[in-house]
């Protein structure tokens, strides 16, 4: 993640406002899918708050901070594609009484259930520190995410109710910058979600602009 605290909240301020500029300036024709892009961003970028508390008292020793805002981020994380769907439902407003939503309820419900056990899990390790290698913080409840269960409900999430194209550019834009960063700078894999939380409203609205 970002590297300290003022590039927290340097790039938690540039969130919320690329994810405004997105929302009233996007494609008419996306005016939904920009809403709901828009508000996603900007409840991700709330994850440079925690980091902020957590940089401003990384040995816990004012206010227990790093390790109340570790335990809220975990929390964060594994709930982010139940979000991004509840941001649909109150944007889309879709019928709620139909086989199609009891299926897709069924499966957040599962969700939720996994989510339940795993961040009972992160209890066992409450606080994150450097990594002395990058500087970057050491998530210490990274190592118990299930990643294939994790990303195969976001992107059935990000599916949900929305333009397929819009999706599709969506997918391949916040999956492809990850992927690549990964196999880049793996030690510093971290530092690109401040990067696509902060920026990625932007290049939406100008991919819309000149290629949609």
């Amino acid at each position: 993640m970002c590297i300290n605290a003022n590039i927290s909240i340097a790039t938690f301020a540039i969130s919320v406002l690329s994810s405004i500029i997105l929302i009233k300036y996007g494609l008419k024709k996306y005016e939904k899918e920009n809403k709901v892009a828009g508000l996603f961003f900007i409840y991700i970028s709330l994850m440079q708050i925690f980091e902020y508390f957590i940089w401003t008292d990384i040995n816990d020793l004012y206010f227990n901070g790093n390790s109340i805002a570790s335990q809220i981020s975990a929390l964060f994380i594994f709930t982010q594609p139940i979000i991004l769907y509840f941001i649909k439902l109150f944007v889309y407003n879709p019928p709620t009484i139909n086989w199609q939503y009891a299926f897709i309820e069924s499966i957040f419900f599962i969700y939720v259930l996994f989510c339940y056990t795993k961040y009972q899990t992160t209890q066992q390790q409450k606080s994150c520190f450097p990594d002395k290698t990058t500087g970057l913080l050491n998530w210490s409840w990274i190592n118990y995410m299930d990643y294939i269960i994790y990303f195969s409900v976001f992107v059935f999430s990000i599916f949900i109710y929305v333009d397929f194209r819009y999706a599709i550019i969506s997918s391949l834009w916040l999956f492809s910058v990850l992927d690549l960063g990964y196999f880049i700078t793996p030690k510093k894999y971290g530092a690109l979600f401040c990067f696509t939380a902060g920026f990625s409203p932007l290049l939406f609205l100008l991919w819309q602009i000149f290629f949609m």
